[in-house]
């Protein structure tokens, strides 16, 4: 959100093109109002500190989300374990019945199973029971908690976006489309053609190309001495230019472009270089 892009000039001479009208685009009008800059800043601060938190945020959801599926592997082992158990008593438990045929071949530890403990045994089985249906509403515990991190997750996802968005727009509002400084340097250009008795054509690209408003003002500056060393060094008199061939009006184009993270300005003038 506190990105500001860079600004490039470039300045050059071309050789006559076809003439062609003074092409600026108008900016729609809108309803406004006037905030101060130093209030968006901060503004675009506290969005800035509110994404940070919100990064801080998603990250110990994940370390959440990961600590509940570790329990969840846990109760997973845990519950095989149990299970394991309940079925060594069944099996006991059934080896000791009454009905159980004396030629049945017992195991070393049914072997070592002594008929009087048959009281503590039940007593193991059932706790063993308890022990499994104890785990099993656990592990469906942690399954809604796995579920709710989900949800959390999501609305986290949508409150970045929407953070996102916010700090989007705030920097929107501190942009400022160039064709109101192009219309000034236009307006110096036809003054100074005017008093010198030299024709220009200007030919103005890039109007509404974004640039920070506290930034646009300090353009102003350097663009003006740009289009005045064209006017004054670059572009010859009239008839200079018809002995050498050229149209008598000179041209003078002033375009604006985004390149990758930058923004260009170009002065271009059809002199002699």
């Amino acid at each position: 959100p506190n990105s500001q892009a860079a600004i490039s000039f470039k300045f050059a001479s071309t050789h006559p093109a076809n003439s062609s009208r003074i092409s600026t685009s108008s900016a729609a009008s809108n309803a406004s109002v006037r905030v101060d800059l130093e209030k968006l800043k901060q503004l675009n601060y506290l969005t800035g500190e509110l994404l940070i938190n919100q990064n801080q945020q998603s990250s110990q959801e994940e370390i959440v989300r990961l600590m509940v599926q570790e329990l969840l592997d846990r109760l997973q082992k845990h519950q095989q374990t149990i299970d394991e158990l309940c079925s060594q008593g069944d099996r006991l438990f059934l080896s000791h019945q009454p009905n159980q045929s004396k030629g049945t071949q017992k195991s070393s530890l049914l072997q070592q199973f002594d008929e009087l403990e048959m009281d503590r045994y039940s007593e193991i089985h059932i706790l063993s029971r308890s022990t499994l249906h104890e785990v099993m509403e656990l592990k469906s515990l942690s399954e809604a908690l796995e579920q709710t991190t989900q949800q959390v997750q999501r609305s986290l996802e949508a409150q970045q976006r929407l953070l996102f968005m916010v700090g989007n727009d705030l920097t929107a509002i501190r942009m400022q489309p160039l064709e109101e400084l192009f219309q000034r340097l236009t307006q110096v250009i036809q003054q100074l053609s005017a008093s010198h008795n030299k024709p220009i054509q200007v030919v103005v690209t890039g109007t509404q190309v974004l640039v920070d408003k506290t930034i646009v003002e300090k353009l102003y500056d350097p663009l003006l001495h740009l289009v005045r060393n064209a006017f004054d060094h670059g572009i010859e008199r009239a008839e200079t230019r018809q002995a050498m061939g050229k149209p008598a009006i000179g041209r003078i184009e002033i375009n604006a472009y985004h390149q990758g993270h930058r923004t260009v300005i170009e002065v271009k003038d059809d002199g002699p270089g």
